[in-house]
């Protein structure tokens, strides 16, 4: 009887064991999620993307070749020009206008070629989207591991993926939300699978 009373409270003991494991790692799972989401929040980075996407124009806060944080207009041929694949050239951008190209007209100016070239303001500016799809990345993972669900992601992401996802309605200008920016946003319904 004594045999049979060990067999039962080691695996009591061990069910307990592995009960109190797999509690830690939800634990250490739910605190990596806020703690992820919180850093997704506060990113820089994460911010100027979204506010890019929500406004499509106005200033953004902008970390020049120096160093030095400002202030800087941007528009809505800067976020074409800025997220164009790199075998395009500017001219070849939807709604190109030269004259609407700060960095186009100064290198004219200047008897520069820049068709092929990025502004700094343009690399800065794909920085931020890759920093921002980077922080999207580190969340799908927590997703496809569990650790958030996609209900409650859909949810604290919900403006945004509106955002993202509303297609263009007859009255809006292309300002507003063209084509090119819905297709390099849709990007994100793909990697949560929504």
């Amino acid at each position: 009887m004594t045999d049979w009373a060990t067999v039962v409270l080691t695996a009591v003991g061990g069910v307990f064991v592995l009960y109190q494991y797999w509690r830690s790692n939800h634990e250490a799972g739910v605190r990596a999620a806020a703690d992820e989401l919180e850093k997704f929040n506060q990113d820089d980075s994460v911010r100027t993307a979204l506010r890019i996407v929500d406004w499509h124009s106005g200033y953004i806060p902008y970390v020049n070749e120096a160093g030095v944080r400002e202030r800087r207009y941007f528009g809505t041929l800067d976020y074409h020009l800025a997220l164009r694949p790199h075998v395009k050239k500017r001219s070849e951008v939807d709604g190109y206008i030269l004259t609407e190209d700060g960095y186009a007209m100064e290198a004219s100016r200047n008897r520069k070629e820049c068709n092929d070239l990025f502004s700094p303001l343009e690399h800065y500016v794909r920085d931020v989207f890759d920093a921002f799809l980077g922080r999207l990345e580190r969340i799908d993972l927590l997703i496809d591991n569990g650790v958030i669900s996609k209900e409650y992601f859909g949810e604290f992401f919900s403006y945004w993926l509106h955002v993202i996802g509303n297609k263009k309605k007859e009255d809006d200008s292309e300002a507003q939300f063209s084509k090119v920016k819905h297709d390099t946003l849709v990007f994100v319904y793909k990697i949560l699978s929504i």
